[in-house]
């Protein structure tokens, strides 16, 4: 990626201490590196977490930090049918729930993804 500033889509999924502490190390490195040659951009273009609340904070501080808000999602699976394309999942859920996103129903989906961060 040498001389580029390639964007990455990326989806969080599970937006509760863990989703958020991401978010600002996202923002962190895109405050810093990103885009500058070799360092791809990111954009935070989903967020899931069935809890309504913890997806819509996570959302706005996303929005503060990025400039745009990514799409709250209360299912992996409207997620996923919505960004049949994504670059990332970051899994941020607590470490017991992470075998049932990446469950048998969701393994295609999830295969087809350049990077999944659990």
């Amino acid at each position: 990626m040498a001389g580029s500033a390639r964007e990455v889509t990326i989806a969080i999924v599970g937006c509760g201490g863990m989703g958020n502490r991401h978010l600002r190390g996202l923002a962190e490195y895109a405050r810093h590196v990103g885009g500058l040659p070799g360092y791809p951009k990111f954009r935070v273009v989903a967020a899931c977490d069935p809890n309504d609340r913890n997806v819509n904070l996570l959302a706005d501080a996303a929005a503060q930090a990025f400039g745009s808000r990514p799409r709250p999602f209360a299912t992996v699976d409207a997620l996923l049918e919505a960004f049949p394309r994504l670059d990332a999942v970051d899994i941020t859920t607590e470490p017991r729930l992470h075998a049932t996103i990446r469950s048998e129903e969701h393994t295609s989906e999830l295969q087809s993804l350049r990077h999944l961060v659990c």
